[in-house]
This record gives C-alpha cells, sequence and structure tokens, in this order.
C-alpha cells in the first residue's frame, strides 16, 4: 500500500525488513526495485531487479520493471530487449504488451 501511495521511503523500509526475513524473496525484491525507482535510485533499482531475476528468471513483472526502469535512464533499446523477453513469456501481464508499445512507438521501432 505505501508503494501505491507514494510513499517510496516507508516502502523501501517495510521491503527491507521482509528481505532480512528472506534475502532470497524475488517478488520482494522486485517490490524493492519500485520503491528505489520512485525515490529516483534508478542504479539501485536495477540492482535489486536483477537480483530478482537472478532468482526467478521468468518473472515476466520484474522484466518489466527493470525494463521501465531503464527507459527512465535513456537506454532505450536495452528496456524494448527486456520487455521483448518477458512479452516472450508464458506469464506476461497485458502491461508489459502496452510497455512494449510505448517502447517502440517512442524509439522509432
Amino acid at each position: 500500500l505505501k508503494l501505491l501511495t507514494g510513499n517510496a521511503a516507508g516502502a523501501g523500509a517495510l521491503l527491507d525488513g521482509l528481505l532480512q526475513t528472506d534475502p532470497r524473496d524475488a517478488v520482494v525484491l522486485s517490490a524493492r526495485g519500485v520503491a528505489f525507482d520512485l525515490a529516483g535510485d534508478n542504479a539501485a533499482a536495477q540492482e535489486s531487479y536483477r537480483k530478482a531475476l537472478a532468482l526467478a528468471p521468468d518473472s515476466a513483472a520484474a522484466r518489466n520493471n527493470l525494463a521501465i526502469s531503464l527507459l527512465l535512464q535513456g537506454h532505450r533499446d536495452e528496456s524494448r530487449a527486456m520487455l521483448e523477453q518477458a512479452r516472450a513469456g508464458d506469464n506476461a501481464p497485458a502491461r508489459v504488451a502496452n510497455n512494449l508499445a510505448f517502447v517502440r512507438a517512442d524509439s522509432g521501432h
């Protein structure tokens, strides 16, 4: 809920506590990345997403989040490639296709 209300610091503290309990929780790592992105720390966010993907390589959500973080830093090609990988998975949410369409339009592909 703290993430939904834009309380990145509060969410980060809560998620850090959860990660102390289970540092290998890919869902929590991905959510932690969102909190970092909301706080403007894209490098830390990307590190968190990559850790989540190392634990759950098929996570379309973590891949999507990493792609958006990369896009925020202007890495359109890497973002597009990440979204294409996420879309190829069986569990890709609709937002992945939407984000991919946006990145393609934004980069002229």
